[in-house]
């Protein structure tokens, strides 16, 4: 009777507690420890180092997107931003990359890097749109632009 309580039991995915037949479950934990190996990387410690400092750079022009209302700003602010999701991209097949083939795929992931050239070209595609798309906005709405935040922001 008791194994068929267990076996019963194991069908379950997650409990409110956050256990799993007894064992402590944790994203964060599965996490690092698909991360660690692939830390040890250089090229992944640069594409992180990248991103952080492009998300900061992100919000800094955010900012004075905000408040110079400039066009060419605003482009360039969603230009840093698919460029940083790019980079996640970056990140990930370096990931993939260290995947062995098993018995689910038997080829390995050797099929993710045409996956992710096309996520990136998506990016790119969509990219141009939000500007196209704030471009014709702003040509029917004529936003005033405040030139005087623009000097320090082209330095």
């Amino acid at each position: 009777m008791e194994d068929l309580r267990l076996r019963n039991n194991s069908f379950k995915s997650f409990s409110v507690s956050g256990k799993m037949l007894g064992k402590q479950f944790s994203i964060f934990s599965s996490l690092l420890r698909e991360l660690k190996p692939v830390y040890k990387d250089n090229r992944f410690q640069r594409i992180v180092w990248l991103g952080l400092l492009n998300f900061l750079s992100l919000l800094l022009l955010l900012s004075w997107c905000s408040v110079t209302k400039s066009m060419g700003l605003l482009s360039f602010t969603h230009l840093i931003f698919f460029d940083t999701l790019c980079l996640c991209i970056c990140a990930l097949s370096i990931w993939v990359e260290q995947k062995k083939p098993n018995a689910h795929y038997t080829f390995g992931y050797e099929r993710f890097e045409v996956l992710a050239v096309f996520v990136s070209t998506t990016f790119t595609f969509v990219s141009s749109i939000f500007i196209i798309n704030k471009s014709i906005w702003r040509w029917i709405s004529h936003t005033q632009i405040h030139t005087g935040m623009l000097i320090p922001e082209s330095c």
